[in-house]
């Protein structure tokens, strides 16, 4: 991207390394941290290149990886409760976002992380 001075680069972080997360957690949120952080330093970086970087921060969303987690109807009910719109999020919203950063709809959006999490 920086040879032909322009592209699009979306990095996946997660919500609880804003604002933390119970227990369990304690390796996987500093390392969605760092991707948050890698995200604006590298988006004023390479902006001289016309290269936007974003980044798409989920809360749980129903994907085979969090099924079994999600199976637990006590967890599953207090994630629940924690979201807004008061329901588990789907891919469908993690892929429309992504659309929108690859697209040309979003040449002027760079450096941001974008929250995808029910409210």
């Amino acid at each position: 991207m920086i040879q032909q001075r322009s592209g699009k680069t979306i990095n996946i972080s997660f919500t609880a390394c804003k604002s933390g997360y119970e227990s369990g957690y304690a390796t996987y949120s500093p390392s969605k941290a760092g991707i948050d952080a890698l995200t604006r330093i590298l988006a004023v970086e390479w902006a001289k290149c016309n290269t936007q970087v974003n980044a798409i921060a989920p809360y749980f969303i129903l994907t085979p990886l969090t099924e079994n987690f999600l199976k637990n109807e006590e967890v599953r009910n207090k994630i629940i409760t924690e979201i807004s719109l008061k329901r588990l999020g789907k891919t469908i919203g993690i892929v429309g976002v992504a659309i929108l950063l690859a697209s040309k709809a979003s040449n002027w959006i760079t450096g941001r992380i974008i929250y995808v999490d029910g409210g």
